[in-house]
């Protein structure tokens, strides 16, 4: 039997913007900042002003993540890697670098005013150089 085959089509493949480090932060930033609904319900409940609800809000306390036994010694926690280290790797996730076309245009900015600035050097150095030579030791 001779199946048919199905002509080939191309998909249009469409790129998406990459996000960038900080827009990534910025996000998880404000996942974080969103209020459990635990904390909601207990909000309004503390509103109302029943004994129910004072009661929930005076024993409800978040879980904290961080106060695992893990890693300590003689109850002292040992860090596996230095907390500069992992500050600075925080800080750099924050960083963002400047286009390839801003980059030229900066270091065109760059090498010009250099130039200004040696020609101008050079130019009150001829300049004093003739006073010196011509007023003062004459």
């Amino acid at each position: 039997m001779a199946e048919a085959k199905k002509p080939v089509t191309k998909k249009l493949v469409v790129k998406k913007r990459r996000e960038t480090v900080r827009e990534r932060a910025d996000k998880s930033t404000k996942k974080a900042d969103k209020t459990p609904r635990i904390r909601k319900i207990t909000a309004s409940a503390s509103k109302t002003g029943d004994k129910l609800s004072s009661a929930l809000t005076k024993h409800y306390e978040p879980i904290k993540t961080g106060d695992s036994k893990v890693g300590t010694f003689l109850g002292k926690t040992r860090r596996t890697t230095p907390s500069y280290f992992v500050e600075s790797f925080r800080e750099l996730k924050q960083v963002t670098w400047p286009s390839r076309k801003t980059v030229a245009k900066l270091t065109i900015a760059v090498f010009l005013f250099s130039f200004f600035m040696a020609t101008m050097v050079k130019l009150l150095d001829y300049g004093f150089d003739k006073l010196f030579k011509n007023v003062i030791l004459k």
